[in-house]
């Protein structure tokens, strides 16, 4: 009882701070400061023309955006296709029996 209590431990959080627009500064700058030579600036070109030049299907992904919009379409197509030919069965094989029910 005459003990002395332990302090509870305090929380130090210090959130980090992302400003985009400083980033995007720090960016320009460091790109400018490589270009004050010549190789740094056509390293930089060259690096912008393969990001913004290359083919789809070496773009670094797995699977482009046109090939997969393209599977996405055909896999519709086909659920569409199935979803119709069930409806139809359906139809046909409860028609004649809904017939008879209804006499």
């Amino acid at each position: 009882m005459l003990r002395r209590q332990p302090k509870p431990r305090t929380f130090d959080y210090r959130p980090r701070y992302f400003d985009p627009d400083k980033e995007a500064f720090q960016q320009t700058k460091s790109s400018v400061e490589e270009d004050k030579d010549t190789g740094g600036r056509i390293r930089r070109i060259s690096r912008h023309f393969r990001e913004y030049h290359r083919p789809p299907a070496t773009s670094g992904h797995l699977f482009s955006p046109r090939r997969e919009a393209r599977r996405s379409n055909v896999r519709l197509f086909l659920i569409l296709a199935g979803l119709l030919l069930l409806a139809y069965y359906l139809m046909v094989a409860t028609i004649p029996q809904l017939e008879m029910w209804l006499r």
